[in-house]
């Protein structure tokens, strides 16, 4: 067995996210004995309080505290959008684009391109095997933002 298959093995048992699972099998397991009962009081707890607090919202609001944003650049050259988060599929069944994780990445592109008219821009990335390219819904999407085509370019 080759390393990158004992990495994702390794990853596949301890993967943070993973770990919460693990806490109920084994929790399951042994719920005769008071560690097994303790797991699971511990993995029912854990599950409410991801269900009930923001701890996401907690965690990154944490994180990116500690990093202000900087200045606007005095010039850009260009804008480098790389694909995902939109979905393909949706464009070529109903002709509208439908709501994403990428939305926002667009409406920043639309931003960025308005604060830097002479920057070109390039939106890079897709799966052309779901129907319509992803670099197809971007430029629907950028069409209806306002974005000069002429200042685009697209790669699938």
């Amino acid at each position: 067995m080759e390393f990158f298959d004992l990495s994702k093995l390794f990853w596949f048992v301890a993967a943070p996210s993973h770990l919460l699972v693990w806490a109920l099998v084994v929790g399951v397991v042994f719920q005769r004995r008071l560690f097994g009962r303790m797991l699971l009081i511990f993995a029912a707890l854990a599950v409410l309080a991801l269900m009930f607090l923001p701890i996401g919202d907690w965690a990154m609001s944490t994180l990116e505290d500690q990093y202000a944003r900087g200045p606007w650049p005095d010039h850009v050259d260009g804008v480098l959008e790389l694909g995902g988060g939109i979905n393909p599929g949706v464009l070529a069944a109903r002709g509208l684009p439908g709501a994403e994780t990428g939305e926002g990445h667009m409406v920043a592109v639309a931003e960025l391109a308005r604060r830097y008219p002479g920057a070109r821009i390039v939106f890079s990335g897709g799966n052309p095997d779901r129907g319509v390219p992803e670099a197809g819904v971007a430029r629907f999407i950028f069409e209806q933002l306002g974005i000069a085509q002429g200042r685009v370019i697209y790669e699938d």
